[in-house]
C-alpha cells in the first residue's frame, strides 16, 4: 500500500487510503499508520526541526514508516538523515548480542550502534561530515541503561544520554542535532525522572533540539 501511495499527491493519497480502509471496514492499522504519515511526511506544517520535504525524497520517509512499525514489536530503533540528503539515511536498531558491532560485548542500544558506524558512514560521504543530523528515534536515549564501553579509542560512560553528549561535543563540524523521539524510554517500568533526565541533560547543549513526536506533529 505505502508503494502505491507514492505515485500521488497527499489529497490523492488521502482519498486512496479512505476508500481502502471502508472497504476492509476500518481495520487495516498498516495503511491507517501509512494513511497518517504520508500526510505529515508530505507537508511543510509544524516542521520547524523535523523536516521530510516533499521533493520526490522517500528514502527517509519510508525508513521512518517502516521503524514506526517496528515500534509495535518493541524494538528500538533510529533513521539518521545528514544534510536532508536523502541519499544519506541510515536505519540503526539496538542489538540483543551486540559484541560483534559495539565492542564490549552485551545488549547495545541504538545510539550506540550509530557512533561506531559514524565513521562508515563519512566514508559513504566521501568522508565528508554533515553539518545537520536529524534522527527519528523510537524511545528517547537512556539516562543509565547502556554499560561504560571502551570504543573508538576512548572511554564511554554509562548511559546514552551522555554518550550523546560526548559525541556531540567531538564533531564541531555537526552545528545543528534535530531529535525526535516517539515515546519516552522505558524498559520493564517506566521511570519518568530517569527519561526526563537524560532529556534534561541533552537539552543543556546549545545544538540539540530534542523533542516529543506528539509535541509537534500530533499522534499517531
Amino acid at each position: 500500500m505505502t508503494k502505491t501511495l507514492r505515485k500521488f499527491t497527499a489529497d490523492q493519497k488521502a482519498a486512496i487510503v479512505r476508500r481502502h480502509l471502508k472497504d476492509n471496514n476500518g481495520t487495516c492499522p498498516l495503511c491507517f499508520n501509512a494513511f497518517v504519515l504520508t500526510n505529515f511526511l508530505d507537508t511543510e506544517k509544524d516542521m520547524t526541526k523535523l523536516r521530510l520535504n516533499t521533493n520526490g525524497d522517500v528514502n527517509f520517509k519510508n525508513q521512518i514508516i517502516q521503524m514506526v512499525e517496528e515500534i509495535k514489536l518493541n524494538q528500538v530503533a533510529m533513521v539518521v538523515r545528514w544534510d536532508r540528503d536523502d541519499k544519506l539515511v541510515w536505519t540503526f536498531n539496538s542489538l540483543p548480542k551486540g559484541q560483534d558491532d559495539v565492542p564490549g560485548g552485551g545488549a547495545c542500544h541504538a545510539e550506540e550502534v550509530m557512533l561506531v558506524r559514524w565513521a562508515g558512514c563519512a566514508h559513504i560521504n566521501n568522508g565528508r561530515l554533515p553539518k545537520l543530523v536529524e534522527i527519528m528515534i523510537t524511545m528517547s536515549p537512556c539516562l543509565d541503561r547502556s554499560q561504560p564501553r571502551n570504543m573508538l579509542g576512548s572511554r564511554w560512560p554509562q548511559g546514552c544520554a551522555q554518550k550523546l553528549m560526548g559525541f556531540i561535543s567531538t564533531e564541531p563540524t555537526t552545528t545543528e542535532w534535530n531529535i525526535c523521539y516517539y515515546n519516552a524510554y522505558q524498559e520493564d517500568t517506566y521511570i519518568p525522572a530517569q527519561s526526563a533526565g537524560a532529556i534534561a541533560l541533552l537539552r543543556t547543549i546549545k545544538s540539540v533540539d530534542i523533542y516529543k513526536f506528539s509535541d509537534r506533529h500530533g499522534s499517531l
